[in-house]
């Protein structure tokens, strides 16, 4: 294996002397090419937070002629929208969803250019296990399943699948099929990754005396015993090291696992959300799941749960305060791009925002802030998409949908790599977008979004380049744009103590007609459970208005 040393010395002698000067001349070029800076909700989120400062919010008049709507929805993502197309499935037709930003989708929003559509954060879900049904029930609507196996599990069409190569990992300049790289791991390695895989295959198939399996998706099908919760009062690398695993790569697998699916690292992580991610999709019997994904990644479910909309959506417009009306109802008043601020009046709301979003705008726990406020923190995330005119030629292997670096060193932390959105076209040459994610790891929250707004899109469009450099030097040269996302809440952090503490069950009880559906009330960032949030939103207004009897969805 290479060094980056030895390879320098390999370059040079067959390149020659002169012309590794240039290309090095290349790579130092600190050019940063055009593109946009993305802020969702920054500008409207500040005024509102303002407006709040000055004092107890009065809201405006409303007017004598205002609709009541059966429910308004606040927030356009994956958990909004579930909420909206469960409402529609039973029936109602007045139901308005709010959104603070100039599109849907939240952290699964995408973005198109004349190369492609590609995504802005979320990218992939893993192909369900016959007991989610919701998420079955999404992808059957898009025609991405064409059967189901001897054990009832769906068979993804092949055009949904991701297509192979499927993932590399670059080790000191060279690339390898997967994420572990058979030919640079020792026995120690070897010996600690099975004993780990032997772990997760345990858990699997573990399930408590109430026949519910020890880790599930949606997270709400997840055994509540006491001993498994135990595993969240330690970190994820504590309960590793527990075990005596202490492989260099088994830890760095583990780390990319909980940064990509969670924000935090291995030392931030509970061991319980750690082994969800591993186990949650594991049964006796059945071979691991693939991904399923698309052009725009999760985009693509937003466009799908968006056709259900029975109104035009008020996007671009901020929501400044929910409340209990005199009827029963609710009133929430909306603020939009001029200043003008008005009322309406439903029925029912949903909250489908953060928990620190929702806090903020419901009057009632702006009053009195909840004791389990404190529980929840969330992620900072910078993503880039990168324009490309052409691919690199220096891979040795072809092009895969992910391509991540064991040894990306970042001054803000370790990148994820990148996806490449034109690899489910099966289009391995020419023009192309890498999207690439780097979480803010390993500092407290608030420093991360310090960092994070502080920098421009010229700096964390050069911290993209560059570590994009460390596997393809030179690739400077081959970028056209890189347009820059800075995502200040991205996701809810699944820290010790999060699922242990009763503040996930807290915080998802309704406030009178107020109902509350995100990502942060399962404590891990993932279409599966938005999903299931929204849907168990809308469930309980439909059971308040004696439309059904919910049983099947836990509390």
């Amino acid at each position: 294996m290479f060094t980056r040393s030895r390879r320098r010395d390999f370059l040079a002698a067959l390149l020659g002397a002169q012309a590794l000067t240039s290309l090095s001349a290349c790579v130092d070029d600190n050019r940063v090419p055009d593109g946009d800076l993305l802020d969702p909700g920054m500008t409207l989120g500040h005024r509102l937070r303002e407006l709040h400062r000055t004092g107890p919010f009065v809201p405006p008049a409303m007017a004598a002629d205002a609709p009541v709507f059966d429910a308004i929805v606040v927030g356009g993502g994956v958990a909004g929208l579930a909420a909206v197309r469960r409402l529609r499935a039973a029936g109602l037709t007045q139901v308005q969803l709010i959104e603070l930003d100039d599109r849907l989708g939240g952290t699964a929003r995408h973005g198109e250019s004349p190369v492609t559509r590609f995504p802005w954060g979320a990218h992939y879900v893993t192909a369900p296990l016959a007991d989610d049904t919701l998420t079955i029930g999404v992808l059957d609507e898009m025609g991405a399943i064409e059967g189901r196996d001897a054990l009832g599990h769906p068979i993804i069409s092949e055009r949904f699948g991701c297509r192979e190569p499927d993932e590399r990992l670059c080790v000191d300049g060279r690339f390898h099929e997967g994420l572990t790289p058979t030919a640079a791991i020792d026995a120690h390695d070897e010996h600690d990754l099975r004993r780990f895989e032997g772990i997760v295959d345990e858990l699997g198939a573990l399930v408590d005396s109430a026949g519910a399996p020890a880790f599930a998706l949606p997270r709400a099908r997840s055994s509540r015993d006491a001993a498994l919760l135990g595993l969240d009062r330690l970190s994820f690398r504590e309960f590793l090291l527990q075990q005596g695993l202490t492989s260099p790569h088994l830890h760095w697998l583990c780390d990319y696992a909980v940064r990509d699916d969670d924000g935090v690292d291995i030392d931030e992580a509970s061991a319980w959300a750690g082994l969800f991610y591993f186990c949650a999709r594991r049964r006796p019997g059945v071979e691991e799941r693939g991904v399923v994904t698309w052009p725009e990644g999760n985009g693509a479910l937003v466009t799908t749960l968006a056709r259900h909309l029975p109104l035009q959506p008020l996007v671009d417009q901020a929501v400044v305060d929910v409340r209990a009306g005199d009827d029963g109802g609710a009133v929430v008043t909306v603020l939009d791009r001029a200043g003008a601020l008005r009322a309406l009046p439903a029925r029912h709301v949903v909250m489908a925002t953060p928990r620190f979003v929702a806090a903020r705008l419901v009057e009632p726990l702006r009053r009195a802030p909840p004791v389990w406020l404190a529980s929840f923190s969330t992620s900072a995330w910078v993503t880039a998409n990168v324009h490309l005119r052409e691919r690199p030629k220096d891979m040795g292997l072809s092009f895969a949908w992910d391509t991540v670096a064991l040894d990306s060193a970042t001054p803000y932390g370790a990148s994820l790599g990148y996806v490449n959105a034109t690899h489910q076209q099966g289009r391995d040459h020419g023009p192309t977008v890498w999207t690439w994610y780097l979480p803010l790891t390993g500092r407290a929250p608030d420093e991360a979004r310090r960092l994070l707004h502080d920098g421009d899109r010229a700096l964390w469009a050069s911290v993209c380049i560059k570590d994009l450099e460390r596997m393809h030097p030179g690739v400077r040269q081959l970028i056209t744009r890189v347009d820059i996302g800075r995502f200040g809440h991205a996701m809810v952090r699944p820290v010790p103590g999060l699922f242990s503490s009763g503040a996930l069950d807290a915080a998802a009880a309704p406030v009178g007609p107020i109902h509350f559906a995100h990502t942060d009330l399962s404590g891990m960032a993932l279409f599966e459970e938005a999903l299931f949030h929204g849907t168990r939103a809308a469930e309980e207004i439909l059971a308040a208005r004696g439309v059904i009897t919910p049983s099947w969805l836990p509390a």
